[in-house]
């Protein structure tokens, strides 16, 4: 069976929630990062149409 150092090790890692913290906030800013990634490229395809737009008046007009 276990030892007591064993046990007291064993007792001590399913008492100690830090790692269970460290990886709840991996886990969210894994998410925060995918928004923004998505948010980047969803606005960059809006300018890019803004700028096509901006550039085709201005070759029409001049």
């Amino acid at each position: 069976m276990f030892t007591l150092p064993q046990a007291r090790a064993a007792r001590r890692a399913t008492q100690d929630e830090a790692g269970a913290t460290s990886t709840e906030y991996g886990i969210l800013v894994s998410f925060i990062a995918v928004a923004l990634v998505i948010g980047v490229t969803l606005f960059g395809d809006a300018v890019n149409t803004v700028y096509v737009g901006l550039s085709d008046w201005v070759s029409s007009t001049f």
